[in-house]
C-alpha cells in the first residue's frame, strides 16, 4: 500500500510552525467541543446585497448572500455548507462568492482535493475579474489580488492569461525584478527623486542625446508616468500580503477526508469556512478496510451533515438531459433538484434514442459477468475484459449508427481502474480517431491529479 499521501497529511498536521501559530478557534468551532452544532451568529447583520451580484438562480443567490454575511461576523467564527448536486453551477458559484468578497475586501484562501478543481474555480474567477468593469473605466479589480499556486507540471495550466498573470511561480519572477540593483524600485525611487530634484538637467541631457525639444511639460509628464508606474506595481506586489487571511473557501470538500480539511484550517487568521461539495458523490479515497470501517474516509462536510448542519442546496441542475437527471433526483436527492430551462428546450431533449431497444433507453444498468484480474505491469490496479469487450460492442453498434443517419456522436467512456482504461483507450480512441462525425474518449472516474 502506497502510505505517502497519508506521510504528507500527518507531517502537515504537525509541523513545528503549529506549535506557536495554529488556528484554534475555529478548529474547536468545527469540532462541536461544546457537543453544540454551530449554529449562525444572532449579533451580526450584514447588508450583502451591494457585493453579492450576478447571473445566479435563487439557490445560488441565497447561497453566496448567506456566506458573505457569515464573513462579517466579528464575534464568532462561522461555517457555512454549500450543498451542490452535479451540474448545479457550483464552481460558478464559488467564482460569484469569491467576486463578492473580493468586493469586500476580505482575504480568502481558495482550495480543493484536485488540481482540476482549482484550475476550475480559479479560471471561472479570473473571467468575471477580467470582464468586470470599473465605475471609473477599466478593471474593478486588479489581477495582482488574485494569486494561483500549486504544482506548474501537474496542474497542466493551458490558460494563458491565467499562468502569465496569476500563478505563483510567474507571479515571483515578477517580484525578482523588484530587487535588482539597476531596474528595482529602489533604482525606480532613486529615479524619482532625481526628476523631481533636477528636471530640467534632465530634460536638456535628453534633447541633447536625442536630437529632439519636446514641450518641457511633455518630457516630465512622459518620465513621470513611466517612473511611478513601475515603482507603484513594485510596492503593491512587495506590500500585498501584509494582512492575514480571513476567509477559507474548500471546494470538492466532500472529497476531503477530515484530517485533510484541518490543514487548510489550522493556518493562522482564517476565521470563516465555507464548504462545498456533495456528500453523495465521490468520496475521499480511503484503501485501508480497518480505517474505512473507523470512518478514517468520512469528509467534514458528511460529519457536518450528519450533525444536521444548515446546508444551502443548489437546487437548479443544467448539465443533464431530464430522463437522465430523472434517477439519481429521485434515488439521492428526494426530487430537491429542478431541471435548467436550457436542458428543457435543448434540441436533444426530443431526439430519438441512439440505438432501438429497451436495453438502450436514455439510462442503463447492464450487467456483466466477468472477472476482475490484476494488470501483470500494474499490480495495483485492475481489469475487466468482459466489460472491455461489451463496452467495444456498444461503441462500434453507435458508430454504425452514427454513419447511418449522418448524426454527429460523441462518446465518453470512464472506468475506476487505470489498467482498463489503458487498454480501452488503446481499442477504441485509435480505432474512430479518423471519423469526422464519431469521436470516443477514455477517462479515468477518479481524475485527481
Amino acid at each position: 500500500m502506497n502510505v505517502i499521501t497519508n506521510s504528507r497529511i500527518w507531517v502537515s498536521l504537525n509541523l513545528d510552525v503549529w506549535t506557536t501559530k495554529r488556528n484554534l478557534s475555529i478548529i474547536k468551532r468545527v469540532l462541536c467541543t461544546n457537543f453544540e452544532v454551530p449554529k449562525d451568529c444572532e449579533l451580526c447583520s450584514s447588508d450583502s446585497s451591494a457585493a453579492v451580484d450576478g447571473d445566479m438562480n435563487e439557490s445560488q443567490l441565497g447561497a453566496v448572500s448567506s456566506c458573505v454575511s457569515a464573513s462579517q461576523c466579528a464575534h464568532e467564527s462561522q461555517i457555512r455548507l454549500i450543498w451542490g448536486p452535479p451540474g448545479t453551477g457550483k464552481t460558478n458559484t464559488i467564482a460569484f462568492l469569491l467576486r463578492a468578497l473580493q468586493k469586500m475586501k476580505c482575504k480568502t484562501l481558495t482550495c480543493a482535493p484536485t488540481n482540476v478543481a482549482v484550475l476550475q474555480v480559479a479560471s471561472r474567477f479570473l473571467r468575471l475579474v477580467v470582464g468586470d468593469p470599473s465605475p471609473k473605466g477599466g478593471r474593478a479589480f486588479r489581477l495582482g489580488d488574485v494569486a494561483l499556486f500549486g504544482n506548474r507540471d501537474r496542474m497542466e495550466i493551458v490558460d494563458v492569461e491565467l499562468a502569465q498573470h496569476v500563478f505563483l511561480e510567474n507571479r515571483a519572477k515578477k517580484l525578482s525584478l523588484c530587487f535588482p540593483q539597476k531596474t528595482g524600485w529602489r533604482h525606480h525611487i532613486a529615479c524619482m527623486t532625481d526628476l523631481l530634484e533636477d528636471g530640467i538637467s534632465q530634460y536638456k541631457i535628453h534633447s541633447e542625446k536625442n536630437n529632439e525639444c519636446p514641450a518641457f511639460k511633455s518630457f516630465v509628464r512622459k518620465r513621470f508616468r513611466a517612473v511611478s508606474e513601475s515603482l507603484i506595481e513594485c510596492l503593491e506586489t512587495l506590500f500585498a500580503m501584509e494582512e492575514p487571511l480571513k476567509i477559507l473557501v474548500i471546494d470538492e470538500a466532500a472529497q476531503l477526508k477530515e484530517c485533510e480539511a484541518f490543514i487548510s484550517l489550522q493556518i493562522p487568521g482564517i476565521q470563516h469556512a465555507i464548504l462545498i461539495g456533495d456528500e453523495r458523490q465521490l468520496p475521499a479515497m480511503v484503501h485501508s478496510k480497518s480505517s474505512e470501517r473507523a470512518g478514517f474516509g468520512k469528509s467534514l462536510f458528511e460529519r457536518l451533515s450528519s450533525l444536521d448542519h444548515k446546508k444551502h442546496l443548489l437546487n437548479v441542475q443544467y448539465r443533464m438531459h431530464p430522463s437522465i437527471s430523472r434517477f439519481p433526483n429521485e434515488f439521492f436527492y428526494d426530487n430537491k433538484i429542478l431541471d435548467g430551462p436550457n436542458v428543457l428546450t435543448h434540441k436533444s431533449y426530443r431526439m430519438p434514442q441512439y440505438l432501438t431497444g429497451r436495453m438502450y433507453g436514455t439510462y442503463s444498468f447492464i450487467n456483466i459477468d466477468g472477472e476482475e484480474a490484476l494488470d501483470e505491469w500494474n499490480r495495483s490496479s485492475r481489469m475487466n475484459m468482459a466489460e472491455v469487450a461489451a463496452v467495444s460492442n456498444i461503441i462500434e453498434r453507435l458508430s454504425q449508427a452514427s454513419a447511418a443517419t449522418g448524426r454527429r456522436v460523441s462518446v465518453g467512456v470512464i472506468s475506476p481502474y487505470m489498467a482498463q482504461v489503458v487498454v480501452l483507450k488503446e481499442k477504441l480512441e485509435n480505432t474512430y480517431k479518423d471519423q469526422s462525425k464519431f469521436s470516443v474518449k477514455v477517462q479515468l472516474v477518479d481524475i485527481r491529479k
